[in-house]
């Protein structure tokens, strides 16, 4: 794998110019959506700390899938495969510019939700009722001991959402979210059974000391993040692949 810097650059502004209508709507909506969450949560009495956090983890988390399986979602066509052909550089400079736009972009763009939706609630809490509520943009705290681990693991499965719907754009170009969500459902369903007979057998007749549970708790992150780099690198093969054919 080989890149050079001026053709990323290059492609980096070429896919920046030719989504830029995308992104920006793409963009408005979602933001259109934290206002529209913020002032009718406010209006029901959400408080900080309510579920109106987790509600917007969901559809975040859904935003990220989204923007990730339309990351080669131009290969869907005879005429986008042909410029992607086309266009100069090494497979990983056509890879980068894409990749790294839909994750650092839906990250950033999930970030400034939060408090679009927060200081909606607080505004319109504010002006309906005349209560102004503490600025508070989540509801989960973190133990200090274990605050490393708990970045780690909400880091490590954003990566592996973003990962494996970026694999299902480069397997499948067309249809990409509905076929990798079902992909993703699956997966969620064994991973749960898995993770409950495990959890149920290792903790019969045994007490976990805290010391215990953030070493589990490690070695799960550092096993997820493996995952991540080998759904990335997948989807770089994929894309590779398709060059060649």
């Amino acid at each position: 794998m080989k890149t050079n810097q001026s053709y990323f650059w290059l492609n980096t502004r070429k896919y920046l110019v030719e989504h830029q209508k995308t992104i920006l709507i793409f963009s408005c909506v979602y933001i259109g959506f934290c206002i529209i969450s913020g002032i009718w949560t406010a209006l029901l009495g959400a408080t900080p700390g309510s579920a109106s956090e987790g509600v917007y983890s969901f559809f975040a988390g859904l935003l990220c899938a989204v923007a990730a399986s339309l990351t080669f979602n131009e290969l869907s066509t005879k005429e986008g495969r042909i410029s992607f052909l086309m266009t100069p550089g090494t497979t990983l400079d056509k890879y980068l510019p894409r990749v790294l736009t839909t994750v650092v972009g839906t990250t950033l763009l999930a970030i400034v939700g939060v408090y679009v939706l927060r200081g909606s609630q607080i505004l319109t809490s504010g002006l309906a009722y005349q209560i102004w509520l503490p600025w508070d943009t989540g509801a989960i705290t973190v133990n200090e001991e274990g605050l490393a681990e708990g970045i780690g693991i909400l880091v490590s499965l954003y990566l592996f959402n973003e990962a494996l719907f970026v694999l299902g754009s480069a397997i499948w170009p067309k249809k990409s979210f509905l076929k990798t969500m079902c992909v993703f459902i699956i997966l969620q369903m064994v991973i749960s059974l898995i993770g409950f007979i495990a959890a149920k057998n290792i903790t019969i007749g045994y007490s976990i000391s805290p010391s215990e549970v953030l070493y589990i708790a490690r070695t799960v992150i550092a096993f997820i993040f493996i995952v991540d780099a080998f759904l990335f690198f997948w989807a770089y093969k994929r894309i590779e692949h398709k060059q060649v054919v």
